[in-house]
């Protein structure tokens, strides 16, 4: 059962991580690509031709101080985006589904 737990964690990280590390240096080159049309420097502070930027980004977001107020609703601040995102998907979904309905013939009047 411990092997079994393992592998699939193992599998998941093994999606996970190289999935976040080309997110991350896809916001490298993005950051590059801006400045060089911004005709300033780029990203380069950290490591060999900033290949430790993203690494640096990380670090920043997790030690950041989230901003609060203090009078603010805790469980309306942690909802409101997990409804947003929900609400959205489910457009999407009703968007795809109503054109396909209607390309297909099932839903004429659409």
């Amino acid at each position: 059962m411990k092997l079994y737990i393992i592998d699939i964690l193992a599998r998941i990280l093994g999606i996970i991580i190289p999935l976040l590390i080309g997110v991350a240096f896809f916001v490298l080159v993005e950051r590059k690509v801006m400045a060089s049309m911004q005709h300033r420097q780029g990203p380069n502070v950290v490591g060999l031709f900033g290949l430790l930027q993203p690494l640096a980004y990380g670090f920043k977001l997790m030690i950041k101080k989230p901003n609060l107020p203090s009078s603010a609703n805790l469980f309306i601040i942690t909802m409101a985006p997990i409804i947003y995102v929900k609400f959205d998907c489910l457009g999407c979904y009703t968007m795809c589904r109503v054109r396909y309905l209607h390309r297909y013939g099932a839903c004429p009047n659409v």
